[in-house]
């Protein structure tokens, strides 16, 4: 009897949980409404605008039990920007060290197509730092604003491990290993990489470089032997990737917004803001409850960065 009971008390928290959502859905529904319309004057007329949109923080695809990604918030706002009629132009506001490989070319893809697609110009403003692949994305975009104090570039690609070879003889410690495949533990850290190792992983950095040097010539109409030294990892000051060509003029946030402004005929254009409402906590919130799995166990992986 105890047992039938917990197995209808569950159901019933199911049920519960469901009526939730659907409430929840209505009232999104009508703050979604609510949004589109809030950018309108009194007599129904669009205010055009810039919006801004902000990269901050490391760049990756994977969310938390909070929060969406940094990929999927930013593509989000673009969708806005491209089916918002008020919004004429985007500032891509960039403050960032750069993230993973995948995450990075996904947001450099979504700010092409969002170009493609809409005419709508796309401009970068760059503040305390534009580098690796925060750079990679700002390449995207139509003019490159940063300040002259601004670290930008940090062109390469880079991947790590720990070495605990040492471990099994200090401590008596070690790890047993099972593989179908060669190289399958290719970054395991504890044995010493081989000759054929080194030259896998050398190959796939190396490759990937090569993908970030084609992006830098294709939108800074630099040359390849140009790209081969301006892509060596170093960082630059924002007065410096000018004259690099890195950078196409000295500004803050304020200057591209007034620039945006001019290129589709706005003088001092009013700012439309992507700050994330109710859908994206929404969105959050579900992240949050799926993540809620017994027996999770957290992977430790080796991941490819771009900086």
């Amino acid at each position: 009897m105890k047992r039938f009971n917990a197995i209808m008390s569950s159901e019933s928290q199911k049920v519960y949980g469901i009526v939730a959502l659907i409430v929840v859905s209505i009232i999104l529904g009508g703050y979604n409404q609510f949004q589109e319309t809030r950018l309108q004057s009194a007599s129904g007329t669009p205010k055009s605008g810039v919006m801004v949109i902000p990269i901050e923080g490391m760049i990756s695809a994977t969310g938390t039990q909070w929060e969406m990604s940094l990929v999927d918030t930013v593509t989000d706002q673009f969708r806005v920007a491209a089916s918002n009629k008020a919004v004429k132009a985007v500032v891509l506001k960039i403050n960032s060290p750069g993230g993973t490989v995948g995450a990075s070319q996904e947001l450099y893809g979504a700010v092409k197509r969002f170009s493609t697609d809409t005419k709508k110009p796309v401009i970068v403003s760059i503040m305390d730092i534009g580098a690796s692949g925060a750079y990679w994305v700002a390449l995207a975009g139509d003019y490159i604003f940063a300040h002259p104090g601004s670290i930008v570039g940090s062109l390469g690609v880079i991947t790590q491990t720990l070495d605990l070879t040492q471990v099994p003889k200090k401590y008596g410690i070690d790890m047993r290993t099972y593989k179908a495949g060669p190289h399958k533990d290719l970054l395991n850290p504890w044995r010493s990489p081989t000759r054929d190792d080194e030259y896998l992983i050398n190959k796939l950095l190396e490759t990937v470089h090569n993908q970030f040097k084609q992006v830098l010539i294709t939108n800074r109409n630099v040359t390849p032997d140009q790209a081969h030294v301006l892509a060596d990892g170093r960082i630059y000051a924002g007065e410096d990737a000018l004259a690099e060509q890195l950078v196409d003029q000295l500004g803050g946030l304020h200057d591209a917004i007034q620039y945006a402004g001019k290129l589709v005929g706005i003088d001092d254009p009013k700012v439309i803001s992507s700050e994330r409402g109710i859908k994206d906590w929404v969105k959050s919130f579900g992240s949050m409850a799926a993540s809620f799995r017994p027996y999770a166990i957290p992977r430790l992986q080796e991941t490819l960065e771009i900086r």
